[in-house]
């Protein structure tokens, strides 16, 4: 609560509401499913190496009704693959399942966060009727071993410049390998440039959701 309370000082009353509200849902959604997605970890309390900390950023969920409304507003097939680069306690993977894609895949460097994202699954899949087929591995991004077949790829800037080009050109490999098409979405995207000059971009759109900015790009 300190650390929202710093973020909403000096902003406007439309604005002050539009974080206040999605807050709520944040709040919400933890008591509704009984699960742990809301409190933020700080970088120095992950379970990570020193050289890892040089570049990797501390924990904090994705907004809840900011992402349900882009899934909405975006009509992205559901039978397309979904990962989520730095799943952090698995929020993400949740309302992707809400949403309905069926294959859910979520990468995540930190064991502590990794345990706490199969807790938040379990107890949420015991909850929701949902069949999709969450996956969620502890590993480093850089080390994923990619099908060929993901198609949606999800980032809420989990880690520097320099890791997210190693990660950009992975993806790069991977179309190489298999053309198709794929769907970037980069929430709080102040690195944006990295993907911007390294892949050949279809399509851009920006929107800001209850002050939550996200950057798509079609590839």
């Amino acid at each position: 609560m300190k650390r929202f309370i710093e973020k909403i000082r000096g902003r406007s009353i439309p604005s002050l509401y539009r974080s206040f509200y999605a807050k709520l849902w944040d709040y919400y959604y933890d008591y509704k499913y009984r699960i742990d997605t809301d409190a933020h970890v700080q970088l120095e309390n992950l379970d990570i190496s020193k050289e890892q900390k040089e570049h990797y950023y501390w924990y904090e969920g994705t907004k809840v009704r900011p992402l349900k409304k882009l899934f909405k507003h975006l009509k992205i097939p559901k039978d397309k693959t979904f990962v989520d680069i730095g799943s952090g306690k698995g929020r993400v993977l949740l309302i992707a399942a809400e949403y309905g894609f069926q294959k859910i895949i979520g990468i995540e460097l930190s064991p502590n966060l990794y345990q706490i994202s199969k807790n938040n699954v379990n107890t949420f899949l015991q909850k929701r009727s949902i069949a999709a087929e969450i996956d969620i591995l502890n590993i480093d991004a850089l080390d994923y071993n990619y099908t060929d077949n993901e198609a949606i790829f999800f980032l809420y800037n989990p880690f520097d410049e320099h890791i997210l080009k190693q990660i950009v050109l992975n993806i790069k490999s991977s179309l190489n390998r298999n053309k198709r098409d794929v769907k970037i979405i980069y929430a709080n995207s102040i690195h944006r440039k990295v993907i911007e000059e390294n892949l050949k971009i279809v399509k851009t759109e920006r929107i800001s959701i209850y002050n939550v900015g996200f950057s798509i790009y079609d590839i």
